[in-house]
């Protein structure tokens, strides 16, 4: 249902000649998480592994992909939960192990104290965090996004760039197959003169002239014309730009992000399902009056708990209904813009926010 779902409403976004086959492509994906996470064929797949699989595979920033999962393996005090921390190791390391990449990147009893242990903090230079012994999200983003980073999730970033170059265009002629222009990765050989091969050359080990596999070779995102590479170089000769460029991760704050209560921010909908709204409101929890009210004698820990599963429960009753007033809709060819507005919105937010 909610890959249905995914896929339906981000093809409404592509222009019509590149609509998307949706069913096949939900098929695809729901088998092959059905391979990744359902080993022991029991039928089911736990939400965490869902939230995982779906968060990296789509297209974003590998840092606030990771400050989302962060949100979901930390505690209440913004620290990290060694436990949650083995979970969500075990459930991106099933990406890996689904193509064939086990030996190399599968999960292991000593993947997780491989992160954060001494001996690999004092290697990529966090020293201070061996002293502090809590991983808050800051340390979080800067391991992880190390370079090199933790040996198990060393293809990560490789994923990230390989998203990234696919809709690279570079405007030469690959000297493998003398394709004038072709997408994807780069590669131009540091020992002979502009020769440069398209990725497909490159990892087939397709080479021509004097040119040979041994020669080292320069990977590339994206393409700088001849003018702009001379300019560059000037700018850098006159010292007019900095030789290196500093990619820091920007400092968070180490105060838990608070979550969006979506039962009140909710857009003008048709008189028709006004009255549905209205019911899933009325059902839902009100997080300014518990704050507000008398000291509970519960513990700090139980209440919120029990306010995020109540409000959690609250947002799946909204979701299936406006799930099934969006099929009733479809079905009728009846558009409701501000319904679909609405449920978007808020679907997208489950998946990585608040599931």
């Amino acid at each position: 249902m909610i890959s249905i779902l995914i896929f339906h409403q981000l093809n409404k976004r592509l222009p019509s000649s590149q609509q998307i086959e949706v069913d096949q492509s939900v098929n695809l994906l729901l088998n092959w998480l059905i391979s990744a996470y359902d080993r022991e064929h029991k039928g089911r797949i736990l939400v965490f592994s869902l939230k995982v699989a779906l968060s990296h595979l789509c297209t974003g920033k590998l840092m606030d992909k990771l400050r989302y999962i962060f949100t979901q393996i930390s505690d209440s005090s913004g620290y990290q939960v060694q436990e949650k921390f083995e979970d969500y190791l075990k459930a991106v390391l099933a990406l890996p192990t689904a193509v064939c990449e086990g030996p190399s990147f599968g999960y292991n009893d000593t993947a997780s104290r491989s992160c954060f242990d001494g001996k690999q903090l004092e290697q990529l230079g966090f020293s201070q965090l061996m002293k502090k012994g809590r991983v808050n999200v800051n340390d979080f983003l800067n391991v992880l996004m190390s370079d090199p980073g933790p040996q198990c999730l060393m293809w990560l970033p490789i994923l990230h760039r390989m998203s990234q170059a696919e809709t690279a265009v570079h405007p030469v002629q690959c000297e493998g197959c003398h394709r004038e222009s072709f997408m994807g990765f780069r590669y131009k050989c540091q020992r002979c003169y502009n020769y440069q091969l398209c990725q497909d050359c490159f990892w087939r080990g397709r080479t021509s002239g004097n040119h040979t596999d041994t020669h080292e070779m320069k990977e590339y995102l994206s393409y700088k014309s001849p003018a702009k590479q001379i300019g560059h170089s000037l700018k850098k000769s006159f010292r007019c730009v900095p030789s290196k460029t500093n990619h820091k991760i920007p400092t968070f704050s180490d105060v838990p992000e608070k979550k969006i209560d979506l039962t009140n921010i909710v857009p003008p909908t048709p008189v028709m399902v006004h009255n549905d709204l209205q019911d899933a409101r009325s059902h839902s929890i009100d997080l300014s009056s518990v704050e507000s009210g008398p000291t509970s004698s519960r513990s700090p820990s139980k209440l919120n708990a029990s306010i995020d599963t109540t409000r959690i429960d609250d947002e799946h009753r909204l979701i299936a209904r406006y799930a099934a007033r969006l099929a009733a809709d479809a079905t009728n060819a009846v558009s409701c813009l501000s319904l679909q507005m609405f449920f978007s919105f808020l679907f997208f937010r489950k998946i990585f926010l608040c599931l």
